[in-house]
């Protein structure tokens, strides 16, 4: 049965491939999709959204045309490979976990460059209030924050805030911008206290207050990451016990085993 399954996909992966060399060459799906989604203004399939949450994960190499597509083609795959080693009842259940699977990879790495992301905010709250308390400008410390922080993807944004801001000196829109291109709340309040503090003429005392804020955020993920490491620490030495364990269990019962034969 597993061979006969094997032949059918085999061989419609090789239709596939053609529909592809012919068609798609033509780009013609490309384009119905394009189309497709640039209309719908507001559904999941909308453009807009699309590209808006692309862009926040810091996922700005894929279309969202190609997004589409490979959400389909994994939850296809999915569905063909379910069929054959598990069923036709695990199909569907498998196909909808194939088509969010993309979505759940992106926030996953999202999650893990916002914990990346606590370190390199702080420092650049601390440094944002320092050279303001000195008399700097809030454009000027923005500038200096590129070379603050580490992290490729925030370096990447921030350079951008740099650009934009030398052509438009346009501080809000700027920064409207650069939070856009995350999705996270750190950033989200680096953000909002920057455009308050510059529209309030408080910026000082809003960052002084903030900056307090973000530090016990950065403790509280350090003590997550600490307790995380303790954690995969106790369990390796829990896997060693019972491994040695096992072997000693093991030797004891082959040696039972020996015994009992020879009487």
């Amino acid at each position: 049965m597993k061979l006969t399954m094997l032949i059918i996909s085999t061989i419609l992966s090789y239709l596939i491939f053609k529909i592809y060399k012919e068609v798609f060459k033509e780009k013609i799906v490309e384009k119905a999709i394009e189309k497709k989604i640039s209309e719908n203004e507001n559904g999941y399939f909308s453009k807009k959204r699309i590209e808006k949450f692309l862009i926040s994960r810091g996922i700005d190499y894929i279309s969202p045309v190609s997004y589409i597509i490979l959400k389909f083609a994994i939850a296809f795959m999915i569905l063909v490979m379910c069929f054959m080693e598990l069923g036709i009842y695990t199909t569907i259940p498998g196909a909808v976990i194939g088509f969010f699977l993309l979505d759940i990879m992106i926030e996953l790495s999202n999650n893990q460059d916002n914990k990346n992301f606590s370190y390199d905010i702080v420092r650049i709250f601390d440094s944002i209030r320092i050279q303001i308390s000195a008399g700097a400008y809030i454009t000027d410390t923005l500038k200096e924050s590129y070379l603050i922080a580490r992290h490729k993807r925030l370096k990447k944004a921030l350079s951008e805030l740099n650009a934009d801001l030398m052509l438009t000196n346009d501080l809000e829109e700027s920064v409207n911008k650069f939070n856009s291109k995350f999705k996270c709340k750190y950033i989200d309040t680096l953000c909002l206290s920057i455009i308050q503090g510059d529209e309030t003429g408080q910026i000082n005392r809003i960052l002084e207050d903030t900056s307090e804020s973000m530090k016990e955020i950065q403790r509280i993920i350090q003590n997550e990451e600490k307790k995380s490491v303790e954690l995969k620490s106790s369990m390796i030495q829990l896997l060693v016990y019972l491994g040695v364990l096992a072997i000693v269990v093991f030797g004891l019962i082959n040696q039972l085993t020996s015994g009992l034969s020879d009487l």
